[in-house]
């Protein structure tokens, strides 16, 4: 169901394409009393087998974003994924919902309009190429790290910085995520970074509003995605 969500273009960007996602899901929901601020919901039909898969986070105390909404092809069209954002407005005191959608994924488009979301402004998705290696980079915990990747085919990358927050991340085998703009024009950091996981050959920014002027030459687009709110009472108005 994942699979037939994403566009090929974009499976090597994305965690949830990679190899143990399933892994990853099945220990999320079992597990989730350990993640307090995500919420996991799975729609199923009558022979109880899964047609539509939700995962939702709560980002502040009143604000709820949607990671993921993917609908089986043979269950679309009959009212699931609003039954699914419904259930879980419905659960909570909640001024908003922000999502993220791709801009050419029309379908998807349509049914968040439909729900009363409005596109706020746009997420630009950057890659450019590793530079050369150079200095190996030190990492905390590193055998986690490696251990997650191999279980799930993405992990968390905590580089030993003056800047206890910098964080990195790796999807599949060849992509370093970056999660800021200072990173991802960091030639430095990311030759170093490239020494140390030497399998790897592109880093990746998605550059939320407002910030694609600080991104620095070379960077090339991959994907461009809206930032779409749905305001308090809306998704009551909708229709199914």
């Amino acid at each position: 169901m994942l699979a037939e969500c994403f566009p090929v273009s974009l499976v090597r960007y994305l965690t949830y394409a990679q190899h143990g996602v399933s892994a990853f899901l099945e220990m999320q929901l079992t597990h989730q009393h350990l993640s307090p601020g995500s919420f996991y919901r799975v729609a199923v039909d009558a022979q109880d087998r899964a047609v539509a898969f939700a995962e939702f986070k709560m980002v502040a105390p009143r604000t709820g974003f949607l990671s993921y909404l993917c609908v089986d092809r043979h269950a679309r069209g009959k009212g699931v994924a609003t039954s699914l954002m419904r259930e879980f407005v419905d659960r909570r005191d909640l001024e908003r919902v922000d999502l993220d959608v791709f801009e050419d994924n029309a379908p998807a488009v349509r049914l968040y309009t439909k729900l009363g979301f409005v596109e706020q402004g746009q997420n630009v998705w950057l890659r450019r190429p590793l530079p050369a290696p150079t200095i190996p980079l030190s990492l905390f915990d590193f055998p986690s790290s490696a251990a997650a990747y191999a279980a799930y085919g993405f992990c968390e990358l905590r580089p030993q910085s003056a800047n206890p927050a910098l964080r990195l991340g790796r999807i599949g085998s060849r992509v370093l995520r970056c999660f800021d703009v200072s990173s991802f024009n960091d030639d430095s950091l990311l030759s170093r970074a490239k020494a140390t996981l030497p399998d790897l050959t592109e880093v990746l920014f998605v550059a939320p509003p407002g910030s694609i002027q600080a991104v620095g030459a070379g960077a090339e687009t991959v994907a461009v995605g809206q930032r779409m709110t749905l305001g308090l009472g809306a998704l009551g108005q909708a229709k199914s």
